[in-house]
């Protein structure tokens, strides 16, 4: 009866045991923390180092103390990658607002290098360009005969 005990000991152990490394290799090839809980994953680890702590006090070393071993290895694995990533996700978001700051910063220079080299004169002859421009645009669309303006931009039926 023993035996059984430790069998199906065994097979609750691996049975969790058979997700780890499939959450590692995720863990790795993302470098992300996302869908990762830091709280679960500690609750985990505790578990198993209680489970490995209590099969040495208890003087319940068999063949099964192997898979809570190994279990927890994985988890412990899977929580340094936790940090790894999380460091590695401050230290990119830290770049991207210092580059947005970086961005904005010499849009702003630029903006005011322009706004210093402009001549009034020449701001203010664009602006009578652009009312004649508009002026003569609107007499155009007046004059154009609408059938024609359908004419050029109806589709063609092949």
């Amino acid at each position: 009866m023993a035996e059984a005990a430790q069998i199906l000991e065994a097979i609750m152990i691996i049975s969790f045991g058979i997700s780890w490394p499939m959450n590692i290799i995720k863990s790795y090839r993302t470098k992300s923390t996302k869908g990762k809980s830091l709280l679960f994953l500690l609750f985990i680890d505790f578990g198993y180092v209680c489970g490995v702590v209590g099969k040495i006090i208890g003087d319940n070393i068999t063949w099964v103390f192997a898979f809570y071993v190994l279990n927890l290895v994985m988890v412990s694995w899977d929580l340094v990658l936790y940090f790894i990533n999380y460091t590695r996700e401050k230290k990119r978001a830290a770049l991207v607002a210092e580059g947005a700051e970086n961005v904005q910063a010499a849009g702003a220079e630029a903006g005011a290098e322009c706004i210093a080299a402009a001549d009034p004169a020449d701001a203010a002859d664009g602006l009578q360009t652009g009312a004649r421009s508009a002026e003569e645009g609107e007499a155009a669309g007046k004059a154009a005969d609408p059938a024609d303006f359908r004419e050029k931009t109806e589709r063609k039926e092949p």
